[in-house]
């Protein structure tokens, strides 16, 4: 408003000025100018005014992860299904430990070697090896990931602990079920390739064992189940 009265101003003065003042006329028509141009600068800037934005990570409603922890793309940090096991040597903050269990089997008792990750003497991921049917024998490289420590999560900040329906909020797309083979209550979806195993204690539903695969609904499952381990294959 400010800026139009003095334009106004200005005009009145160039057309009071005389004849022989053309110097006065010159420069009060550049500063009419100079004034205009400030006037359409100043209603450009209001038409395209910054809106404040939210952080990037809130923005994309999806919390910032470490990529030491990252669960995505056959992985579990630095971790990949197909690399080498970092085995005698150390990973990084991480010391592994090679040791023989026993797991049951539709055959009975079965032994594997299984590698125990600890980060600062925490058990944080277990580490199978792969296994060659060709050769019949295992492998130096991972085959499988067993992540036991809330540290590790999916780009969506889905880990060990997080609930039921969270997991179910963040992937709308979920699949639940139970496989009597290894005896595991498992969530499962598209966007991330992986088996996220459940509590059998917060199993409150009925299987009638119809097949290897047996689908599960949210409501089979306490309102406070949770993750307990992620497995990646």
């Amino acid at each position: 408003m400010k800026i139009q009265i003095t334009i106004f101003a200005l005009a009145l003065l160039f057309m009071g000025c005389n004849s022989n003042s053309d110097k006065e006329k010159e420069l009060l028509q550049k500063e009419i100018e100079l004034l205009k141009q400030e006037k359409e600068l100043l209603a450009l800037r209001s038409k395209t005014k910054e809106i404040p934005q939210e952080p990037m990570d809130k923005q994309e409603g999806k919390k910032k992860i470490n990529n030491n922890y990252l669960i995505g793309n056959n992985a579990a940090g630095k971790f990949k299904i197909g690399n080498q096991i970092p085995y005698p040597e150390t990973a990084d903050d991480y010391t592994l430990k090679k040791e023989t269990q026993t797991r049951m089997t539709e055959e009975g008792p079965e032994a594997e070697t299984v590698y125990l990750v600890k980060e600062n003497s925490n058990d944080v991921l277990n580490i199978k090896p792969e296994y060659n049917f060709q050769t019949g024998e295992y492998t130096q490289n991972i085959g499988e990931i067993m992540v036991l420590s809330s540290l590790f999560q999916t780009f969506e900040g889905i880990g060990v602990n997080a609930t039921i329906e969270e997991f179910i909020k963040t992937y709308p797309d979920y699949k639940i079920w139970y496989t009597y083979v290894s005896g595991m209550y498992v969530m499962e979806t598209k966007a991330v390739n992986a088996q996220f195993i459940l509590n059998e204690k917060d199993f409150i539903g009925k299987i009638k064992v119809n097949s290897d695969q047996i689908d599960l609904k949210k409501s089979d499952f306490k309102s406070t189940g949770k993750i307990i381990k992620i497995r990646i294959i």
